[in-house]
């Protein structure tokens, strides 16, 4: 090895890069950066899932609770038109009805709600069965 002028041996410049490149200081937190961000994003992720999804069943047992209502009252065991009736048990349970149909006393609901960009919708339908409704037509006539 030589010296330099000042005394101190002579490190080749190739030398010092491969020296620069092997020294790995920092990389385990570049590292765990990475993860803590990935670990976030995918908790955040699972969250807005999550939300989603309960908004979901609750947009279905307000359709449901929606459409038995109609129901009685399209089979007159509740007071007032079928798709009033439905349209304040979904008012009621903060949800939108989208539209309602009423075959005999067969009612079809279908109601929705936006949360943020994502519009969730639900439909449900209830009603006597025929042998039912039968059997209560005829026996309101005799």
């Amino acid at each position: 090895m030589s010296a330099s002028a000042s005394g101190r041996p002579a490190v080749s410049r190739r030398a010092s890069a491969a020296a620069a490149l092997r020294d790995e200081r920092g990389a385990a937190s570049l590292v765990a950066v990475a993860v803590l961000g990935a670990a976030t994003a995918l908790a955040v992720s699972a969250a807005a899932s999550a939300a989603l999804l309960t908004e979901r069943h609750r947009l279905g047992a307000t359709a449901d609770a929606a459409a038995i209502g109609a129901a009685d009252a399209a089979a007159g065991l509740a007071v007032g038109p079928p798709c009033v009736v439905a349209d304040l048990v979904v008012g009621a349970n903060g949800a939108r009805l989208d539209s309602c149909s009423v075959e005999g006393t067969t009612v079809t609901i279908r109601v929705s709600s936006s949360r943020g960009a994502v519009r969730i919708g639900a439909a449900a339908t209830a009603g006597q069965s025929e042998e039912e409704w039968r059997r209560r037509s005829v026996g309101s006539k005799k």
